[in-house]
């Protein structure tokens, strides 16, 4: 059943995803973020690495910079609502490797992600589902959809919370 949303008089809905923020692509020297940290005062930012190698942290990635937009102008999100980030897992979360065969801060990079997820969920943030392999689940049997999603449930649901969205890697939806 179609159920559209109730928006107040005079407001527009807009739904906002960030596809699958793992930062796995980013190489220092981009130009661009490479990870989500928790700042002093306990708020998301992103680390941002400028052309001489110096980490500068602040709103260089659409977390923080949303963030700082609806604190300057609260009426833009209703009810404190700001958007879904999907995320995958085999190339780790919000730039953290969470593999133990391939990071040996493993643990500690896994504690990170749950706090930085558990402020994003306090600051109304919402997590769907991208897989475990972040590959098309069209071209997945059955077993191995199962199989990836379980992976992911284990990896990435034990660290972000529970979810019940789910957005298919590439736009390739299943049948």
């Amino acid at each position: 059943t179609q159920k559209n949303p109730l928006v107040p008089q005079g407001k527009k809905p807009l739904i906002l995803s960030v596809d699958n923020l793992n930062y796995s692509s980013v190489v220092n020297g981009d130009g661009i973020a490479t990870r989500l940290t928790l700042n002093d005062q306990g708020e998301v930012q992103a680390v941002y690495t400028d052309s001489e190698g110096h980490d500068l942290t602040g709103a260089y990635d659409i977390v923080p910079v949303l963030n700082v937009f609806i604190q300057e102008h609260p009426d833009f999100s209703l009810g404190g609502a700001r958007g879904i980030i999907s995320l995958s897992g085999v190339n780790g979360a919000f730039g953290y490797d969470l593999s133990e065969e391939t990071s040996a801060s493993a643990q500690e990079n896994q504690d990170t992600v749950r706090a930085i997820a558990q402020k994003l969920t306090e600051d109304g943030w919402q997590f769907a589902c991208a897989g475990y392999s972040y590959t098309y689940m069209s071209d997945m049997s059955y077993e191995g959809l199962q199989q990836d999603i379980t992976q992911w449930k284990n990896t990435i649901e034990s660290l972000v919370g529970q979810t019940d969205i789910l957005m298919y890697p590439y736009g390739a939806e299943v049948d």
